[in-house]
């Protein structure tokens, strides 16, 4: 029996409508324009995204609503103006504002925000936190693993202003990164960060007003179980490198 070119062309369309439906259906089908990263293999996160899979193409609010976090603290995290949250940022603009740095600074360490801070697994590949997210990391992840804890105090990047968006924001805005990327102390460091840093044992038990605790301890949480400053501590302390 032949089919007429007419009634061919029917079919193959209903075909291909049939097809594409059943497709977005199931979740097999997927426009370009939807940003959804996948989901961990494992069995217990089976349903949850897992932060590895955040493109460099996603906007840091798309991120902050996949991951139910608050736009305000990604910015914060990564030392952008409150100002700029409607200017529809992707995470590899940060290897434009962070060209400076001297240290790696994108998409990989949003990556690595979003898993420390929601408490998921990731692999550290290398990639810098700015200071405000690390100290934002460890006061809302209290179950940081050890090599979590010194990966953060060995890969923290301290901002001295807000992070420089010259080249994504409009003329007038007056922002600047530091050039340079030397080890400086952060919400991170432990007291053997202190001592590589060259710090002398005996400047640091003047600045604390005690003796030193093991070198594995964080000095951030010893200052607020000695009811001291962490900030006043912390830039006395920054002030001797």
């Amino acid at each position: 029996m032949k089919i007429k070119a007419k009634t061919m062309g029917i079919l193959i369309l209903a075909i291909f409508v049939i097809g594409t439906g059943s497709a977005m259906a199931t979740g097999l089908w997927a426009t370009e324009s939807e940003k959804i990263p996948s989901k961990y293999n494992d069995i217990e996160l089976q349903d949850t995204y897992n932060p590895a899979d955040i493109r460099g193409s996603y906007e840091f609010s798309e991120i902050a609503k996949l991951f139910e976090m608050d736009l305000a603290t990604l910015f914060e995290a990564f030392g952008l103006p409150p100002e700029a949250m409607e200017d529809n940022l992707k995470t590899k603009d940060l290897e434009t504002i962070y060209e400076n740095a001297g240290v790696e600074i994108g998409n990989e360490s949003v990556q690595i925000f979003v898993a420390l801070y929601k408490g998921l697994p990731i692999e550290l590949d290398g990639s810098y936190l700015p200071e405000p997210a690390v100290d934002i990391i460890m006061e809302a992840n209290k179950n940081l693993t050890e090599e979590e804890k010194n990966y953060l105090s060995t890969h923290t990047f301290v901002l001295t202003e807000t992070a420089n968006i010259d080249n994504l924001m409009p003329e007038g805005t007056d922002t600047a990164v530091p050039s340079d990327a030397e080890p400086i102390i952060s919400g991170a460091s432990t007291f053997q960060t202190l001592l590589d840093a060259g710090i002398k044992k005996e400047e640091i038990e003047k600045i604390i007003g005690g003796p030193m605790p093991p070198t594995n301890k964080i000095l951030k949480d010893y200052c607020n179980e000695e009811g001291l400053s962490f900030t006043q501590v912390k830039d006395q302390l920054n002030a001797l490198i």
